[in-house]
């Protein structure tokens, strides 16, 4: 055998302070593990129990629109030091509230899943993610009051809380410190004590050492040898001696860790205590029904609101007593409804109604998911009955309202109907039926217009922006013209409906077609007067100027002739006549030149319209001698079209003749060019002006002969007339035509 590295008196302390110090660790190691298991399990209870609280507030708050509350619950929540995140979902998903919203919009896409199933269950989840570090909590919230007949599920959104357990690992891990930090203590001090025993008992002799041991055997337990020195024997009396005090030790360490464990379970049920009078306080302030039952559906619990709502104490519904309070009508569909979601494990949602002992009715809306524990068993049921008797007064008042409006609509002298979003149509009133008959299962297309694809100009309601009215001419199978109304609304479901109304104007569109024609007609009737009366004055002009004007001047020829060949002692009895029939003549000769001009001027057919232009001009200054003409002609002869020579000077002679008469004007401009495509007349005076805004277009017809003649003139020449004129600012009369080929 090869002999101990080490001397007795050495080796026997060293191996006890390994031994201590590894056994210390596996100690410590189990206290740890214990210690984090009974907080971790402690805080999952406690965060399980406020998130059904905090989901059934926030349920309540959404419930009766109280979305800014909401949000304040949401920030109060933030306050707990050990919550990661906590934030609220809409029915998509789409983030409502959110004590860190940056970091809730990182973590939404994560979430998806998790949250879509516990829509689906409508109960709660939670999991442990990146080692147990962080607790994830999951809890459906519905957002709006279910409808009453209990046939639609309400839409329900998610509160998600996360737990950060960093702060329980670290007081598991103080508290396991501090329970075996004694234990390191007394093995300080007895590794002390045996290093210092060693070294000066180490000598003791083994009749000592017999004796004693002979001595423990006989049932002393005080094991005193009194062996000193470094030798075999008193180091065996050592430790025989540390060995027993070792046993001793543990045993009294064991019954100090019970004694521990007894205290963390009398704390830990006190705190329990405290969570469940913290949950009945706030049951006790809510202002919905609360009820809690067993895994059997009995009830164990009720708060005061549901006590009001059903007229029954607590004692009186606790089991199945609850069932008394069900409206007699109810009472056998509810309660096999109950029973059936609790052989399920399902969820329970539906309206009824309660009936007190005075016979009073309300309507309520309940609805309830499972109270899971740790491994997910089913240990009962938690759920809120929310009063909405108004809301059940409400909507069938709305149905009342309804029924009025149908019947309003049936007496509408221009068909009603309602459709959705894939065109079924779903309201149609009296005249509807009566003109395109039942619709059944056809669509609106199908049905009007005898179409198997939507009409192209029919909106889609998902392209309607807000509640915006439209109005359109559509025509029917029937060939009769309708006068459409469409009226995009949301129904008090949510759903998207458009109203359409048509009021058949048939016989207005008939007389508005025979109109146009008329017009039409009378507009070509209109320009063959023109063009006739234009000839006529051209015959009349020339007639004047060949026939009569040569024969006076002939005249006037021949009586000349005879007054110069008259004998001079003849003359004085007749120069004098002879004479005035001459200046008779003239003046004859020169009113049938006036007349010719005035009927048609002969220069625009020999000279053209520019130097018409010019010469109406000089002789209008020299009538009207005050009055100073300024010419712009910007054009050339050729660029003005044959057709509109005579429009152009009959409105130039109408405008310069007006401004003179009517405006007092001592200015006067004439403009003649090409501008912008078009060849545009302009007569601009300094006068008086007047109001031009009703005699601008169509409304100049309500202005003098003058007026109607000018416009009539450019329009039915193909161009656009219009005045600019304001009181003490002059007149301006403008005519455009369209660029068109000369000649």
């Amino acid at each position: 055998m090869n002999p101990f590295p080490l001397p007795l008196r050495y080796s026997v302390p060293f191996m006890l302070t390994v031994f201590a110090l590894v056994l210390n660790f596996f100690s410590f190691q189990y206290e740890l593990r214990h210690s984090y298991r009974r907080h971790e399990e402690y805080s999952r209870q406690e965060a399980v129990a406020a998130g059904y609280t905090y989901a059934a507030l926030l349920q309540q708050l959404y419930r009766n629109n109280h979305p800014e509350t909401a949000r304040l619950l949401i920030e109060q929540i933030k306050g707990d030091p050990d919550l990661r995140l906590a934030l609220v979902v809409d029915d998509r998903n789409a983030l409502l509230h959110a004590t860190s919203p940056d970091a809730a919009r990182q973590r939404l896409p994560l979430l998806v899943p998790q949250m879509d199933e516990v829509r689906a269950v409508r109960a709660c989840r939670f999991e442990f993610i990146r080692n147990n570090r962080f607790l994830m909590l999951f809890y459906p919230v519905e957002l709006e009051t279910p409808p009453v007949n209990g046939n639609a599920a309400p839409r329900t959104g998610i509160l998600h809380l996360e737990h950060d357990l960093a702060g329980i690992k670290k007081q598991a891990y103080a508290d396991a410190l501090d329970r075996i930090k004694g234990v390191l203590i007394v093995w300080g001090i007895g590794i002390l004590i045996i290093w210092g025993y060693f070294q000066h008992a180490v000598t003791g002799r083994v009749k000592q050492l017999l004796a004693a041991v002979n001595s423990f055997a006989r049932g002393d337990e005080t094991f005193n040898p009194g062996l000193q020195g470094s030798d075999e024997l008193a180091e065996i009396s050592r430790a025989l001696e540390t060995g027993i005090k070792e046993r001793s030790r543990i045993i009294a360490q064991a019954s100090e860790k019970l004694k521990h464990e007894i205290e963390e379970r009398k704390q830990i049920e006190a705190e329990l205590r405290s969570s469940e009078e913290r949950f009945r306080t706030l049951t006790a302030l809510s202002p919905v029904g609360i009820y809690v039952t067993d895994a059997q559906g009995f009830c164990t619990y009720v708060n005061q609101r549901w006590c009001e709502m059903s007229g029954l104490t607590p004692e009186e519904a606790r089991g199945d007593g609850w069932i008394r309070a069900l409206h007699p009508d109810d009472r056998e569909e509810i309660k096999a409804a109950w029973e059936r979601m609790v052989r399920t494990r399902g969820l329970w949602g539906t309206g009824y109604r309660f009936t007190t002992a005075e016979g009073k009715v309300t309507w309520v809306y309940g609805n309830a998911a499972p109270l899971p524990d740790s491994s997910g068993s089913v240990i009962g049921y938690i759920g809120t009955n929310t009063d909405i008797t108004r809301l059940k007064q409400a909507h069938d008042e709305l149905e009342k309202e309804r029924q009025r409006l149908f019947s309003l609509l049936d007496e509408l002298p221009a068909y009603v109907y309602v459709r959705t979003a894939d065109y079924k149509i779903i309201f149609t009133n009296k005249l509807f039926r009566l003109q395109f008959g039942e619709p059944g299962s056809m669509r609106c297309h199908e049905l009007i217009y005898r179409e198997s694809e939507p009409c192209k100009d029919c909106r889609q309601l998902s392209e309607v922006p807000g509640a915006e009215t439209t109005q359109r001419d559509v025509i029917a199978f029937n060939k009769h013209t309708y006068q459409l109304f469409e009226y995009p609304f949301t129904d008090i479901d949510g759903r998207q409906h458009m109203l359409h109304m048509g009021i058949d104007i048939t016989e207005r569109k008939t007389a508005e077609q025979a109109l146009r024609e008329s017009e039409l007609k009378l507009r070509f009737l209109s320009s063959r007067l023109l063009v006739l009366q234009e000839q006529e004055r051209k015959r009349i002009a020339a007639e004047l100027h060949d026939s009569i004007s040569q024969t006076l001047s002939a005249a006037k020829f021949g009586l000349e002739s005879i007054l110069q060949q008259e004998d001079p002692a003849r003359q004085a009895g007749s120069s004098q006549t002879i004479a005035a029939s001459v200046q008779m003549l003239s003046h004859a000769i020169d009113e049938v030149r006036k007349i010719s001009t005035d009927l048609r001027p002969s220069i625009i057919d020999d000279l053209g319209i520019v130097a018409a232009i010019g010469w109406f001009c000089r002789e209008f200054q020299v009538l009207y001698a005050p009055v100073s003409v300024e010419q712009v002609i910007a054009v050339r002869e050729e660029e003005v079209p044959a057709r509109l020579k005579i429009a152009i000077f009959r409105v130039l002679q109408e405008a310069m003749n007006n401004a003179v008469r009517h405006s007092g004007a001592g200015r006067l401009s004439v403009s003649l060019k090409k501008t912008a495509g078009a060849l545009v007349l302009e007569i601009r005076d300094n006068g008086t002006g007047f109001a031009a805004e009703k005699l601008n277009g169509k409304d100049s017809r309500a202005g003098g002969l003058g007026l109607i003649s000018m416009h009539e003139r450019v329009e039915l020449a193909g161009g656009t007339f219009s005045l600019e004129s304001a009181a003490a600012r002059g007149t301006a009369v403008i005519a455009s035509w369209p660029d068109a080929p000369t000649g």
